[in-house]
């Protein structure tokens, strides 16, 4: 039984809506609702509703039926998570998470978050990008 698709001018929590919701909004149908759940999965959250665009191909005029209510998101401690730990969020890479590991073993623990620009470990974007998920 396909879903009454919502009406023009309707909002969605981009951060808590399910599969059903998401079905609602024109131009988006069952794959595609399941491939934004399950990127804000695995990022630990949405920090802004364009990250919603980076889950799947999706026509750029979905992107107004989105909005956040909450940013709370997962956090990954650079301190203590593994390789595998990293590298499970979409924004570090395998060769990102090693050499963060690599240097805090050979280094001890990092006091902030700059450490890992000021150390050559992420580029200034890619801490930007990725100061939302991560503590010490």
């Amino acid at each position: 039984v396909s879903q009454e698709k919502y009406p023009e001018g309707t909002w969605v929590d981009a951060n808590t809506a399910d599969t059903t919701e998401l079905k609602r909004i024109p131009g988006i149908a069952s794959y595609r609702a399941r491939k934004i759940v399950e990127y804000r999965e695995k990022l630990g959250g949405l920090v802004n509703v364009e990250q919603v665009m980076e889950s799947c191909e999706l026509p750029d005029e979905v992107l107004h039926w989105f909005m956040l209510t909450t940013t709370v998101t997962r956090k990954i401690n650079v301190n203590s998570a593994s390789v595998n730990k990293m590298m499970s969020h979409p924004y570090i890479s395998f060769y990102k998470a090693k050499y963060i590991v690599e240097y805090r073993s050979k280094h001890g623990e990092f006091k902030s978050l700059d450490e890992l620009v000021s150390k050559k470990l992420l580029t200034i974007d890619e801490l930007e990008r990725l100061s939302p998920y991560l503590s010490l």
